[in-house]
């Protein structure tokens, strides 16, 4: 998991917090919440805004990404018990919502600067126009010395347009912001090592690269009746950070003068240090933002094809699934289920399906003339996505999708 020794690996955490410009934190409900859920713990709030104030003192650009509407709202009506239908879950985040950003306004301009807030849909960074204008908004009140308060959008997302977590939100608020840091505060003191599948043993300090035996280290936090996620998904956003070039630290937020032990530079928490190859912000967009419509399983020639930077031909498909027009974006996967690359797709599903495993001088008569184009994902249009942090030639993606 780390081949380094511990002076390396402190010396690679200091730097990690020195020399990142500008950092996303995630904070989630339960480090929010009084003990026994009666609502918002206020001076744990103003603590966490004491320690952002160190951060922005330093120099630093500050963005939150913080849980506890719903939880807020929970408490002003005495539920102890997180809803599960979605019009009361809606309906305490309407309340809470309110509530949570009067506290961090009243706690930030005791500190000298305001909260700017935004509540967003996963809807909101899929639109290529929202994504663009949601990331300038977060450029000018970063420009104009405010916090930046983001949390999803409760209060009107349904299933189909939910983040379904805050840590997957804070991974994407980072690549989005082109922040090179992103600091997920959990109750946990960061990743530790799986003994079995109840038990936990000592914490991993460093992780060099993100791969399937990290991940299952997992194990999930219990049960919560005030938040979701957990560790599994934690590292699911460790997985977008990290492999798209930029920094994941998972630590302790029980006690927020942790964030003075990370700037110290104190071995806590797990720090992922970045993948080789760092994507650029319109490659980020189609690798993380777009909404798949679909999915192509590749055989392994196929994959070292892409691995060079190649298009996708159609003789290397060996499974098509889905519901897709052409202009879609689809997911691609190797034989293992692995996925390798996202791309925009050249021919419809209906039409693919007859395609895979033939060769594109085969394309005209079985498609009686409809035949368009001879490769099914053009290199143009893809980024990979690759856990293995492979050896592949940069990502780019079509002019329109340029920023």
């Amino acid at each position: 998991m780390c081949n380094l020794n511990k002076k390396d690996i402190d010396k690679q955490k200091k730097l990690a917090f020195q020399e990142s410009a500008q950092i996303v934190i995630k904070v989630g409900s339960r480090l929010l919440l009084d003990d026994d859920g009666g609502g918002i713990n206020i001076p744990a709030l103003e603590k966490l805004v004491s320690e952002i104030a160190k951060i922005r003192s330093a120099g630093k650009k500050v963005i939150l990404v913080s849980s506890g509407a719903v939880a807020a709202g929970m408490a002003s009506l005495d539920l102890t018990k997180r809803p599960r239908d979605m019009a009361s879950l809606q309906a305490c985040a309407s309340i809470g919502q309110g509530k949570l950003m009067n506290l961090y306004e009243s706690a930030c301009q005791k500190h000298g600067f305001h909260t700017g807030q935004l509540l967003l849909s996963a809807d909101d960074l899929r639109s290529r126009k929202r994504y663009l204008n949601l990331r300038n908004c977060l450029k000018a009140l970063l420009a104009n010395g405010a916090l930046p308060i983001i949390n999803e959008n409760d209060s009107v997302s349904i299933e189909e347009i939910c983040f379904g977590d805050n840590d997957r939100l804070a991974a994407l608020v980072t690549l989005m912001s082109g922040s090179q840091l992103c600091l997920l505060m959990t109750s946990e003191n960061g990743l530790r090592k799986r003994l079995s599948t109840e038990m936990l043993g000592e914490r991993i300090p460093l992780v060099e690269k993100l791969s399937e035996k990290i991940l299952g280290q997992a194990l999930s936090e219990g049960a919560n009746p005030y938040s979701t996620g957990g560790m599994q998904s934690k590292l699911e956003a460790v997985r977008i950070i990290t492999s798209s070039g930029e920094a994941a630290w998972i630590a302790d937020g029980r006690d927020f003068s942790v964030l003075s032990d990370i700037g110290s530079g104190k071995d806590c928490g797990t720090l992922f240090l970045p993948g080789s190859k760092s994507l650029k912000n319109r490659q980020r967009y189609l690798a993380w933002f777009t909404k798949s419509r679909g999915a192509l399983t590749v055989d392994n020639g196929a994959m070292l094809a892409l691995n060079k930077g190649k298009s996708l031909l159609s003789k290397g498909i060996c499974k098509c699934e889905g519901d897709f027009s052409r202009g879609d974006t689809v997911e691609i996967f190797n034989e293992l289920n692995e996925l390798i690359a996202r791309g925009i797709v050249n021919y419809n599903s209906a039409d693919l399906s007859l395609l895979c495993g033939r060769h594109s001088d085969e394309f005209e008569k079985i498609l009686n003339g409809k035949a368009l184009y001879d490769e099914v994902v053009h290199r143009n249009n893809m980024s990979l996505v690759n856990l293995a942090d492979a050896t592949s030639s940069e990502p780019v993606v079509p002019e329109n999708l340029k920023s």
